[in-house]
């Protein structure tokens, strides 16, 4: 949920490593978690002939979707995981550790909080670093809603929050909003913000509080679509969370594991509705989290649910765009699976990007798990493809490196003319 600093750093027993190229950061390892009786497998699902995003690129220069096919067939299985991944790290420095992740491990993504910022010349030289080490560009992300959850805070001060832009009675201000967000975020190298919250309030006691902006459907679709639209007009990311809609939940997902009361048609009417009206209008990425939704799985949390990822949000609501979990080292997961049984857990759920943790164990781990779930025809190496190929279509539009994306894909094969 991303709304305190606070992560669970305690540590698992250590899996053995199938990636040998990490073995200079890897930690001790012992042997891996299998998942538990009556876990479900992966079934191969056809990619939809439209995304939620519009492939930008140069025209006449290279046909994005068969360039993304090229960069796909040039990397190993270990780099297509790792492209998978969103990590966050302990310093304020591009260090030998982060290094390992995103240099040795190729991981797609990197999520920073207040305790990685210093100053502007810092961020901007840390990003630019983790770039210029990345073979494929990264996804450099944070959390910047405004309020309560304000990583620009150290260096542009304060910003409304989504209840005080939601009580303006003015949706172009949420518009403006999300623009200067994008523009502070661009000048300092993030290209994505994992914002804007999608939730509607219950009016009660929700652990949410001034993160929401209305107790109305419809209100929080307009003003939440306002924010998304005004950063990724701006070309940033967006990311509408958390799904399925958790703004009636009064405990912390940080600490437990929640459970949503409501019935099948509330969630249908409220809970769900604003991401299904938020839909035509594009959002690059949804958040699964950490929460129980016993009208649909009385086993699994949403964001390892087979039957609220891939059954409803991507079956009956039709999104066929990146959904990135939340972070998988929250209470709500960790109490019952291991990182790595997590991770597996969410690519069959029908998730793309999987926030782990801070450090070189955390991503190893979950190489390790997603490869021996390949190996064990757990999840099919054409399912990894298709979570890589979304990523990779999202950096496109986005511009995130593109010219570095080209060089990878190398010269259209295809003769001119053909």
């Amino acid at each position: 949920m991303h709304f305190h600093l606070r992560r669970s750093f305690t540590r698992w027993g250590l899996l053995l490593s199938a990636v040998v190229w990490l073995a200079a950061c890897a930690g001790k390892s012992t042997t891996t978690m299998l998942a538990p009786t009556g876990t479900p497998t992966a079934t191969p699902y056809p990619v939809a002939n439209t995304d939620q995003v519009t492939l930008k690129h140069r025209a006449g220069v290279m046909d994005p979707n068969a360039a993304i096919d090229r960069i796909i067939s040039h990397l190993t299985l270990d780099e297509k995981i790792a492209q998978m991944q969103m990590v966050e790290f302990l310093g304020s420095d591009y260090n030998a550790g982060l290094d390992c992740r995103i240099n040795a491990a190729g991981t797609g993504a990197l999520i920073i909080y207040n305790n990685n910022a210093r100053t502007i010349p810092q961020m901007q030289q840390l990003l630019a670093q983790v770039q210029a080490h990345a073979k494929i560009p990264v996804m450099t992300a944070l959390d910047q809603e405004g309020g309560d959850v304000n990583r620009l805070n150290e260096f542009y001060g304060a910003a409304p929050s989504a209840a005080q832009m939601g009580a303006s009675g003015n949706p172009q201000f949420a518009h403006d909003q999300g623009a200067l967000a994008a523009q502070r975020l661009l000048t300092l190298g993030f290209n994505t913000d994992l914002a804007p919250v999608a939730d509607v309030s219950d009016g009660g006691n929700d652990i949410e509080g001034i993160r929401l902006w209305s107790t109305d459907p419809g209100k929080t679709a307009l003003y939440a679509g306002e924010f998304m639209d005004g950063l990724q007009s701006s070309n940033v990311a967006a990311c509408l969370k958390h799904w399925p809609g958790i703004g009636s939940i009064t405990l912390d997902p940080h600490d437990t594991l929640p459970i949503i009361k409501h019935d099948a048609y509330t969630l249908q009417n409220v809970d769900f509705a604003p991401f299904k009206a938020l839909l035509p209008r594009g959002p690059a990425m949804i958040m699964s989290t950490d929460v129980m939704v016993p009208p649909y799985d009385t086993y699994y949390p949403a964001e390892i649910s087979p039957t609220q990822i891939k059954g409803v949000l991507r079956g009956q609501l039709g999104y066929q765009g990146v959904v990135i979990t939340d972070a998988l080292i929250m209470k709500g997961i960790e109490n019952t699976w291991s990182l790595g049984e997590a991770g597996v857990l969410s690519i069959i759920a029908g998730d793309d990007i999987l926030e782990t943790g801070f450090d070189t164990w955390s991503t190893n781990t979950v190489i390790a798990s997603i490869h021996q779930a390949v190996n064990q025809g757990r999840i099919s190496v054409a399912r990894i493809d298709q979570s890589v190929r979304r990523i990779l279509r999202l950096k496109w539009a986005y511009g995130m490196g593109l010219d570095k994306l080209m060089a990878l894909a190398g010269p259209d094969p295809t003769p001119a003319g053909a």
